[in-house]
């Protein structure tokens, strides 16, 4: 849908309007193509591709989709790998042959064309260290619809940016860089960061590549390098290993021993904060709460504070969970104030099954705060449809805890909430069938409370009429 000319821009309609404001209206900024490649000393090119040979190059491979060269640029279009033609995602992914380098900037030009429609066919995307046991990162431009820009690292969103300058313009030409060193990802468009993760565990090696979703994305000007100097590796790269590889236990005993006998520094006050979160993996959590404790007041107090809040969900404690989340917010610490919508989205919807209703809900109903509205939409939804799954999967006591909890956290999204009673009532009908009235109720409420949910309501008439038929009349009656 277009909107109708600010009226500032009214009179220019009874005159020729000048090219570079023809070009500014039809494309919604001043300049059509992406700023010049810059240059930089500190980092070697490995592979440049600008598609001119008309010709897929050698060694490129595609894992999902497919593409075709057309005017010198790579034009892709996604494919479900689900074998039902209705199911799955429109993915394509393309990687680049060799190896990531640990320290890795990825660079290339990117286009919609005008006549693509976006939603449907979104992302303008960057893979780093991808294997096939893992996904590695995906540095998102344009993502979820072209809702949001995000950084994801195996498939878990940790932070996300729905700013202007985080969506996709059509027709707009854009410089993407995709960079990682150390413990820092980055993603930036037209030389603008838009997104940081920190990563205290971060990923090395696998493969860099590109990826969209849908159909009609263009990609140039290609260049993957290597930083000349990449930084010192850590000290706890041993330890790191084991708590990547899940060996909690073995990466705890490095992390208690490097800290053994050495004065206090970074890489301590690191070691410790590390083997908290390993002790944490074990379920020990009066473990690593001690540890984490030990670290109020350092520069890695707020990430501290983000790891305390599983420590109270786990304990059920969800309004503490919430106060150390906004403690999170309220420090100056960006890198982890960045990952309080990832938390609660985490917690919320993990705390139904394993920490209650009680501590669920206040975490959810914070997601008010820090999402934005269509995310906020969908975490309650979410937690809704993860009723549905666990009561479809015999698991009716997790499916209460979801239900109840989408209804107390998220009262405002009214479709979650007439999903959630509908499936009370039907949990209902399975887990009491000699208590017929409760369900009844339930299936009253959607049809009283949410009219305009007419699917829900018909299936909750039908379901009240069946209850009806198979309960007997009170005697008198």
């Amino acid at each position: 849908m277009t909107s109708p000319l600010p009226a500032t821009f009214a009179r220019l309609a009874t005159r020729p309007l000048a090219a570079g404001l023809l070009l500014l209206l039809v494309t919604g900024c001043g300049r059509n193509e992406p700023p010049a490649f810059r240059e930089d000393p500190d980092w070697e090119a490995v592979i440049k591709e600008d598609f001119s040979s008309g010709k897929l190059p050698d060694g490129w491979e595609i894992t999902a989709g497919k593409a075709e060269i057309v005017d010198g640029a790579l034009v892709v279009e996604g494919k479900s790998k689900s074998t039902d033609a209705d199911a799955g995602a429109p993915e394509f992914t393309i990687l680049l042959p060799g190896t990531c380098p640990d320290a890795v900037r990825l660079e290339y030009d990117t286009w919609f064309p005008k006549d693509v429609e976006l939603g449907p066919n979104a992302d303008l995307s960057a893979v780093l260290h991808e294997e096939d046991t893992r996904p590695g990162y995906l540095l998102e431009f344009g993502g979820r619809g072209n809702r949001a820009s995000r950084i994801l690292c195996n498939g878990v969103d940790l932070v996300q940016s729905s700013e202007k300058k985080a969506r996709i313009v059509p027709a707009r030409r854009y410089h993407i860089v995709a960079e990682h060193v150390g413990q820092f990802v980055k993603l930036s468009v037209d030389y603008q960061e838009v997104l940081r993760l920190r990563d205290f565990f971060p990923l090395s090696g696998g493969r860099a590549g590109l990826y969209s979703w849908g159909a009609g994305a263009r990609f140039d000007n290609v260049r993957l390098s290597r930083r000349r100097q990449p930084p010192p590796a850590s000290s706890l790269s041993e330890a790191d290993k084991l708590y990547l590889a899940q060996d909690y236990v073995g990466a705890n005993k490095l992390y208690v021993a490097f800290r053994a006998g050495r004065a206090e520094d970074s890489e301590t006050r690191l070691a410790l904060y590390k083997s908290g979160l390993s002790l944490l993996n074990q379920s020990d959590t009066d473990g690593a709460r001690s540890a984490f404790e030990m670290l109020k007041g350092s520069d890695l107090a707020p990430w501290t504070e983000l790891a305390l809040a599983d420590v109270e969900a786990r304990a059920g404690k969800g309004d503490e969970a919430v106060k150390r989340l906004r403690a999170v917010s309220a420090s100056a610490d960006p890198d982890a104030a960045a990952l309080i919508r990832s938390s609660i989205i985490y917690l919320g919807l993990k705390a139904p099954a394993s920490h209650g209703v009680d501590a669920a809900v206040p975490i959810l109903s914070e997601a008010k705060r820090f999402l934005p509205d269509w995310q906020y939409e969908w975490l309650a939804n979410e937690t809704a449809g993860t009723g549905d799954y666990t009561r479809t999967h015999g698991r009716i006591d997790l499916a209460v805890n979801y239900y109840a909890a989408a209804i107390r956290a998220f009262p405002d999204v009214r479709a979650a909430c007439a999903d959630s009673l509908l499936g009370l009532g039907l949990a209902s009908i399975e887990h009491a069938p000699d208590k017929p009235e409760i369900a009844a109720k339930a299936f009253e409420r959607v049809i009283s409370e949410y009219p305009e949910e007419k699917e829900l309501v018909a299936t909750a008439r039908e379901k009240l009429a069946e209850l009806r038929k198979k309960t007997p009349p009170a005697p008198g009656k």
